[in-house]
């Protein structure tokens, strides 16, 4: 389900694929969303939109946001496809997992 919000609540203005699952976002009030851009810097974190959909562009998987659900303004424009679903989640779980050379913990104000 792709959405789009009010940028006023959470800082997020446009297109997003919500990748949590519905009773997730019932039970908690909230829901995890990564962004769809126009932009395609081929990085390895970008899902690729197949034609045909209501949106056109890629998934950046490594800018979740978990957003609350009553603050927020949004529809429904369509529906990704099982395979861009799996896809943003695989990417999403690799960029979480520490297999890649991130990891650093540290303080900032």
């Amino acid at each position: 389900m792709e959405i789009r919000l009010d940028s006023n609540k959470n800082d997020f203005e446009g297109s997003a694929i919500v990748l949590s699952p519905k009773a997730c976002n019932d039970t908690t009030g909230f829901i995890s969303v990564c962004p769809i851009t126009h932009t395609v810097r081929g990085w390895g974190y970008e899902v690729s939109l197949p034609d045909g959909l209501v949106f056109n562009g890629v998934i950046l998987t490594d800018q979740i946001k978990n957003l609350d659900c009553e603050l927020e303004v949004w529809r429904s424009s369509g529906k990704a496809t099982g395979e861009v679903v799996n896809e943003c989640l695989t990417k999403y779980t690799h960029f979480c997992s520490g297999s890649h050379p991130w990891g650093w913990l540290f303080y900032y104000s």
